[in-house]
């Protein structure tokens, strides 16, 4: 019931009919309840809709009320609030939580505060109602997502116009107060004559008349112009980035997930696309220069912690044919691959472990089958190539270390002259690969029987205890 309840509020694909018709219920309320409010302020119609009024009034405060409660009830289903006591606080306290409060809280004090100037400021708070409409509305909520990726950003920009209306407001309190001593009586006053100056908006109640203030006063009107031009573009240039990769990820089902774009990651990511495969990538740090590799290749990105469910919603893990985790942190990605299961039962998960013995044990102990340490699969390899030489990769099969083996048939070797099929034959190998010196031609899966010649190079595939006897039969008489 509580999971029920949880995935209906929050919309996932699992009740997504059910979860678009709640949305639209309460976003009609919301709208609704609204144009009353402003209805009300209007007394012929207030007073003509009084009873209308009050028992819309009664009726929202049910529905916002009914809502609130069931949000607090199954937040617990979440991994971010799944403590029973404190992730309710923690969901309580946070910003829509505190809209969807504030929305019925006044009504509510109007039964327990006597004083009428009091309750008038409460019923003002119902304004906030409007602000529900941000949990329901993608565009609001792409904004507020753009809004957090560009603080940053943003803070820079509100600093550096704060600096700049100081100095202009300090500047010309010193220019124009002998000239204007009631317009410039002090620094605070020259501020409110910057902040208008600034903001191009002009009311002309104060301004300079001296040579020297006017000239001040032109120059920040014009670094003005630039200065509150910043935000725009830089939120302008987020939108656009939002736009692309928004459309990208609405039509994208069976694609792959990939958490972690690090040096294993984007080597992945380069692979998928090899074989022409959708992928969203999810990554924590937006500031990784790898991401430009992603954007470049057309690579859907997600900026988030793969830990936490909204940040796999994103990227349409109840849609998506694979999980691949990969970022440094073992824990992270198993946590990512369980919110992955529980979204999805039949999703494919790869997780990259670093500890072997950890690796082993989330295989058995989770039932997640492709779950591999970098360290264990790359030690046969260093120590192979190490060993030999023409060994060009190996990897274990269950318990069997296979080798593959790159070959250049010598003249004069017992393999000069012989035929594949006779080479097969002579023990626990196949030939993935032959090139024939002559033409250059280059064979995979061989079917027929062909004679080997001095010069040609073969890939085979073998075990370890046929790596003397190849070498044996490759060399020279």
């Amino acid at each position: 019931m509580k999971q029920t309840v949880f995935e209906i509020l929050e919309g996932t694909s699992r009740y997504q009919k059910t979860s678009n018709a709640v949305t639209a219920f309460i976003m009609s309320i919301v709208v609704l309840s609204c144009i009353a409010i402003v209805i009300e302020t209007v007394e012929p119609l207030s007073v003509k809709f009084f009873n209308a009024l009050e028992l819309f009034e009664y009726f929202s405060i049910a529905i916002f009320t009914v809502e609130y409660v069931f949000r607090v009830w199954a937040c617990v289903e979440s991994p971010k609030y799944n403590h029973p006591l404190f992730g309710r606080i923690r969901f309580m306290l946070s910003p829509m939580a505190l809209v969807d409060l504030l929305a019925i809280l006044p009504f509510y004090l109007t039964f327990v505060v006597a004083d009428l100037r009091f309750i008038r400021a409460l019923r003002l708070l119902r304004i906030f109602r409007i602000f529900k409409i941000a949990r329901y509305s993608k565009a609001l909520l792409t904004f507020g997502r753009i809004l957090a990726s560009k603080k940053e950003e943003l803070i820079v920009t509100a600093v550096l116009g704060l600096i700049l209306i100081f100095f202009s407001s300090s500047f010309m309190y010193f220019i124009e107060h002998d000239a204007q001593p009631e317009a410039f009586a002090s620094i605070p006053d020259a501020m409110w004559w910057a902040v208008i100056t600034l903001t191009t908006v002009g009311y002309g109640d104060i301004h300079p008349i001296t040579l020297s203030g006017k000239l001040l006063g032109g120059f920040i009107a014009i670094v003005g112009i630039g200065m509150f031009a910043l935000p725009a573009g830089i939120l302008g240039s987020a939108f656009v980035i939002e736009e692309v990769f928004g459309h990208r990820r609405v039509s994208m089902k069976n694609h792959f997930v990939l958490c972690g774009l690090g040096k294993i990651g984007i080597q992945v990511m380069k692979q998928l696309k090899l074989f022409n495969k959708d992928v969203i990538v999810v990554e924590k740090n937006k500031n990784n220069p790898l991401l430009q590799t992603a954007h470049d290749m057309g690579v859907t990105k997600v900026i988030g912690d793969i830990r936490m469910e909204e940040t796999l919603d994103q990227a349409f893990i109840h849609d998506a044919q694979c999980l691949i985790a990969v970022s440094d942190d073992d824990l992270a990605n198993l946590e990512a691959a369980l919110n992955a299961r529980k979204a999805k039962k039949d999703i494919h998960i790869v997780l990259r472990v670093l500890d072997h013995n950890l690796a082993e044990k989330i295989q058995t102990g989770f039932g997640i089958e492709s779950s591999f340490s970098p360290s264990a699969l790359a030690a046969p390899a260093f120590a192979m190539a190490a060993i030999d030489r023409s060994v060009i990769g190996s990897f274990y099969v269950g318990d069997d270390l296979m080798l593959n083996m790159e070959l250049v048939i010598k003249k004069g070797a017992p393999l000069d002259g012989m035929t594949t099929v006779d080479l097969e034959k002579t023990g626990d190998m196949s030939i993935l690969a032959y090139e024939d010196a002559a033409t250059g031609k280059r064979m995979l899966h061989i079917s027929e029987s062909i004679i080997l010649r001095a010069g040609d190079k073969l890939v085979l595939s073998t075990v370890p205890d046929m790596r003397n006897r190849i070498h044996e039969i490759n060399r020279p008489a």
